[in-house]
């Protein structure tokens, strides 16, 4: 039985510090792959991938690496990692090397200037808010969405998390979950400065902005049949175009976006017997065709992409 989604209305005290155990760094003059580059974890460690699926690196060995994003220069990284329970955002070159510790949080997205990150935060109580602070270890940082345990906004608990910074530098997309007696995700556009933006709110979650940062692909779960789709919707729109389709014991999460804006890349979960298989794949952000296989995983070999550069 197959079930095909194709278009449809969605409503809705730090210090320097080697965090990850660098790998050395590729020789100077080495050329850039084509198509890019893809940023990836592999049970835990940062990798390197040519968008054409060639030339596989890793960056780090340490493990415990959770997400990652570069910086618009491409030049860096920032990276979640878990410091004494507490996930603790930190900075490295994109080469490899040490990395600073900035400060807790996770999810780290930069501004389009690179100085500053937007990231979330869970406090202890259970909350769960967004911030921005620069791009530096020890920086106060700044709150603009707030979450709340015990509900708001039609809610009996109210949360955000998974922010992504525009390209374009006036909104961040988040990831919205508002439980009212199940759990509803949605992404919204926050400003920089704190507060939503009236009007901008979509179905599905892990949202990620286009290089030209008009458009969005995000994760819808469907759950009829209990597994994850990509789709893609203009921000000034409220209809999206479904980018996989409903396949048994498949699903599809993580986008991320070429450079050129043409292909989207994600995580795609085979279940196979109860153990997961992770595979990297690429295919059209026009109508998800032509998908391709770039890197195979196993249930030991678990493959998330986290950006994709020009070099």
């Amino acid at each position: 039985m197959t079930h095909r989604k194709t278009t449809m209305s969605i409503l809705a005290a730090a210090s320097a510090v080697t965090a990850a155990t660098a790998v050395a760094a590729p020789a100077t003059g080495s050329s850039a792959p084509a198509g890019g580059t893809m940023l990836l974890t592999i049970n835990g460690n940062l990798h390197t991938i040519g968008g054409d699926g060639t030339g596989l690196r890793p960056i780090t060995s340490g493990g415990g690496i959770s997400d990652a994003a570069y910086s618009p220069d491409g030049r860096r990284i920032a990276y979640t990692k878990n410091v004494a329970g507490t996930p603790t955002i930190f900075v490295m070159p994109a080469a490899g090397g040490s990395s600073a510790r900035l400060y807790p949080g996770e999810n780290p997205s930069w501004s389009p200037d690179g100085t500053k990150l937007t990231f979330g935060r869970e406090l202890a109580n259970g909350n769960e808010h967004i911030y921005t602070a620069p791009a530096r270890a020890g920086a106060a940082a700044r709150r603009i969405l707030a979450g709340n345990v015990d509900g708001g906004a039609g809610c009996y608990y109210l949360g955000y998390r998974d922010p992504k910074w525009s390209p374009t530098g006036n909104a961040i997309a988040v990831t919205k979950l508002c439980d009212d007696d199940h759990f509803v995700y949605s992404t919204v556009l926050a400003r920089p400065t704190g507060g939503l933006i009236a009007g901008k709110s979509w179905g599905g979650y892990e949202a990620s902005f286009n290089n030209a940062g008009t458009a969005i692909a995000a994760v819808d779960w469907d759950w009829a049949f209990s597994e994850q789709d990509v789709f893609r919707v203009n921000i000034n729109a409220t209809r999206a175009t479904y980018l996989t389709t409903y396949q048994a014991n498949v699903s599809y999460d993580d986008p991320v976006w070429s450079p050129n804006d043409a292909k989207i890349g994600a995580r795609r979960t085979n279940d196979v017997d109860g153990a997961a298989i992770y595979d990297l794949v690429t295919f059209s952000s026009r109508d998800g065709s032509g998908q391709r296989t770039l890197l195979r995983g196993s249930a030991t070999y678990r493959i998330v992409p986290r950006d994709w550069k020009a070099s």
